[in-house]
């Protein structure tokens, strides 16, 4: 079955988890396949391995979860439509979503929350700072910021509205 009437192309993916090929299918596989381009952009610019490596808090229990499968964990939460910490749930059961990206598992919230806890006001804003050089530095030296207010939805009561 074609959704365009010129076929679908494959699209391939360098994800942490091995390149991945994605083509339309008639099988029910995983909800979120979304999360391969994710993961091919994440492994590009590599901001999970850097924040992984620079961590502030020393994880020094045989049973801690790696802080790469927690910051992972904590940022597909509202990448997969997730609200509240208790949302990473949903995906803890899929094991697609641990291999796209890599990952010996997705944490739970309490995992979560406790290693953000965890870590001071300082020492998370220094750490996640200086992760984000390298993305920050790739942007050009003069950038255009355009806010179309029109399509911003509004409540209440405007003047002239």
């Amino acid at each position: 079955k074609k959704v365009h009437p010129l076929g679908e192309d494959q699209f391939v993916f360098p994800t942490a988890g091995g390149t991945v090929r994605l083509s339309m299918s008639e099988d029910a596989l995983t909800p979120y396949g979304g999360i391969v381009p994710w993961s091919a952009f994440a492994k590009r610019c590599g901001i999970f391995e850097g924040l992984a490596k620079s961590c502030p808090v020393e994880r020094t229990s045989r049973n801690a979860a790696p802080v790469y499968d927690i910051v992972q964990s904590f940022a597909l939460t509202p990448l997969c439509d997730g609200r509240r910490f208790a949302h990473v749930n949903r995906m803890r059961e899929d094991p697609t979503v641990c291999e796209l990206l890599g990952m010996g598992t997705v944490v739970s919230d309490d995992t979560i929350r406790r290693f953000f806890a965890s870590l001071s006001p300082g020492d998370s804003a220094q750490w996640v700072a200086e992760a984000a050089k390298p993305i920050w530095g790739a942007l050009p030296d003069t950038l255009i910021l355009d806010w179309d207010s029109t399509v911003q939805s509004k409540y209440g009561h405007q003047q002239g509205a």
